[in-house]
C-alpha cells in the first residue's frame, strides 16, 4: 500500500481531526481480521454532513465529526489504505452537493 497516502499523515485538518486516524483504524481492522483468519472485502465510510453542502457555503457552517475530503488525493487515498473496496455513504444522494460528491470517487481512477 502507498505509504504517502494523504490519509496516513499525522497532520491535523482545519477542524482539528487527525487525518491519519481513519487510515490507522482501517488498517487495524483489516490486519486484525487477517490475524484471526478472517477477511473483509468492503468497508463503509460515512462523510460529515457538511459534505452534502456546496463548498462555497461550508465555511459558514459548523462541521461535525465525519470525514471531510477536500482534495482529489484524499478521494484516491481512501481506496489505497488496504486492498478493500470502499463504500461511500451519506451525503452522496439527495443533498445539494450530491452530484459533485457522487462523481469524486470515480475521478481518481
Amino acid at each position: 500500500m502507498d505509504r504517502k497516502c494523504p490519509l496516513r499523515t499525522s497532520a491535523q485538518s482545519s477542524e482539528g481531526r487527525e487525518r491519519g486516524e481513519t487510515a490507522r483504524n482501517v488498517e487495524y481492522i483489516y490486519r486484525e481480521l487477517e490475524r484471526r483468519g478472517s477477511y473483509i472485502t468492503r468497508m463503509g465510510f460515512i462523510f460529515d454532513w457538511i459534505m452534502g453542502v456546496p463548498e462555497e457555503y461550508r465555511a459558514r457552517l459548523q462541521p461535525g465529526t465525519g470525514l471531510i475530503f477536500r482534495t482529489p488525493e484524499e478521494w484516491k487515498a481512501i481506496g489505497q489504505i488496504v486492498p478493500i473496496q470502499p463504500h461511500m455513504s451519506d451525503h452522496m444522494i439527495g443533498c445539494p452537493y450530491a452530484l459533485e460528491n457522487a462523481g469524486w470517487p470515480w475521478r481518481p481512477g
